[in-house]
């Protein structure tokens, strides 16, 4: 059974320092993924210290963003335009610029965007949480449809998030669904408690690193 040690990493998140602890990724779930897709998820958990999923958990997902490559490469082409501006805010902050990729999950990288739930622009933000990190939203101005501004916005409120729980699956998991709702929910490890969320949530990180693997390596895309 082969083993792939991620070492320690350390970097730094504004004022505050990270450490990544070592963490090791067994072959033996990953055995039916190809090399290319296994690199994928070991950079992401090397940069992130995220808890790998199971590949029984992530082989649906990769199949669904594979069967729909017309539609997926639509969102691409349409991100384009705006994927310089997000890198640039995620490295600014700090933040694994693998992030980039979480609106085409939210948005299809549509920066007017408009959810059942009044969620609006590329990183579907509701009035409430807009307003909290820093976007004027009101009857003559709606900053969450600006891309560089909602963006930064974003940067903060994931970067709060992880400073709040201290991971990236449960930073992923709130930036879903809402702090409260995971601080409520969950009072430990993302994996074993996960059940607890809704199921959209439960899904979401599973999804977007499956994400990850079909868009670069089975798409090959470069923004």
């Amino acid at each position: 059974m082969g083993l792939i040690v991620l070492a320690f990493l350390t970097f730094t998140l504004s004022s505050c320092t990270y450490t990544l602890k070592s963490l090791v990724l067994s072959t033996q779930n990953y055995e039916n993924l190809s090399q290319r897709d296994r690199e994928v998820v070991e950079d992401f958990v090397e940069e992130t210290n995220l808890e790998p999923p199971d590949e029984r958990e992530l082989m649906p997902y990769i199949r669904y963003y594979l069967n729909r490559k017309k539609y997926l490469l639509k969102v691409l082409e349409r991100a384009k335009r705006f994927m310089p501006v997000v890198k640039e805010e995620l490295r600014r902050c700090g933040l694994p610029e693998d992030l980039a990729y979480l609106p085409v999950i939210e948005s299809a990288y549509n920066p007017y965007a408009i959810s059942k739930h009044g969620a609006v622009g590329l990183w579907q933000f509701k009035e409430e949480t807009a307003r909290r990190f820093g976007l004027r939203v009101d009857f003559f101005t709606d900053e969450r449809y600006d891309v560089r501004k909602s963006t930064r916005a974003a940067c903060r409120y994931l970067k709060y998030l992880y400073k709040l729980f201290g991971s990236w699956e449960l930073a992923l998991a709130a930036y879903n669904c809402g702090e409260g709702c995971v601080m409520r929910r969950v009072r430990g490890n993302f994996w074993e408690e996960r059940h607890k969320l809704p199921e959209e949530t439960r899904k979401y990180v599973v999804k977007f690193i499956a994400l990850l693997i079909v868009v670069k390596n089975h798409l090959h895309y470069e923004p």
